[in-house]
């Protein structure tokens, strides 16, 4: 299982809701809106953080 450091993350302005995205490539489902680039990079990054945390206990309850 690859460690959230190791994704690849990047920041956009959205026009539209007016807030920076957070967007990881590995998981391109998942986005943190925030009032700044900081802020949601640091989101985006532990979204990925608690799914890879997710992943690693369903594979250790058989799933």
């Amino acid at each position: 299982m690859p460690d959230y450091k190791s994704l690849s993350y990047k920041t956009v302005w959205s026009e539209e809701d007016e807030s920076y995205i957070g967007l990881c490539k590995e998981f391109p489902n998942l986005s943190y809106l925030a009032t700044t680039e900081k802020k949601a990079l640091k989101g985006i990054k532990e979204l990925a953080q608690d799914v890879l945390k997710d992943m690693d206990q369903m594979l250790d309850d058989g799933f």
